[in-house]
């Protein structure tokens, strides 16, 4: 509560409104009640309020206009991960994102019980126009698919298997960079 009368009475809007009721304040004050105000006086008092007028609701549709505009450009999915819908061929269809482009590189995640241990990474081949993401999956080695029931089964083959467990995330570690760095050197 405190913040909030701390944020009104701080707030510019607040400083302008106090002026603009403190100026006919002071014409009262400056001109007595039994003088009678000159038809000058008058129209120049009530052009200034017309201009204050006019400029406070410049401000405000300013104002507002920046906050959708800025709402708008912030608009950041609350989950930026994705989900893989099928695997075929050596590629892997993910859900629609905003936040990849073509060759950008993601991190692959199994999770299981309540960890996302990291199992691969791949590389953006696509971004179909209807958001549909196309994603060339590597697995990483030393991870739990090394395991005696995962080891011998191709990495496409378990995604799909796999499906609801696997989450792509649009960020990548540093082990990923390392072997994405190894593996282009090889081909290279």
């Amino acid at each position: 509560m405190k913040s909030y009368l701390r944020n009104f009475f701080g707030s510019p809007s607040n400083f302008i409104a106090f002026a603009v009721g403190l100026a006919p304040s002071v014409l009262l004050w400056v001109v007595a009640p039994e003088k009678t105000v000159s038809y000058g006086l008058f129209l120049i008092f009530m052009l200034i309020m017309f201009l204050i007028i006019w400029f406070l609701a410049f401000i405000i549709i300013k104002k507002s206009e920046e906050m959708n505009l800025l709402s708008q450009k912030l608009d950041v999915p609350s989950n930026p991960n994705l989900k893989i819908i099928q695997c075929i061929n050596g590629i892997c269809l993910c859900e629609k994102s905003e936040l990849l482009s073509t060759d950008s590189i993601v991190s692959i995640f199994m999770k299981e019980l309540v960890f996302e241990n990291l199992v691969g990474y791949g590389v953006v081949i696509n971004v179909q126009q209807d958001g549909y993401v196309q994603i060339k999956p590597t697995k990483l080695e030393n991870t739990i698919l090394d395991e005696d029931p995962l080891k011998n089964i191709d990495f496409i083959h378990i995604l799909n298997l796999n499906k609801a467990d696997i989450i792509i995330k649009p960020t990548i570690s540093v082990e990923v960079i390392k072997d994405y760095q190894v593996k282009n050197k090889e081909v290279s």
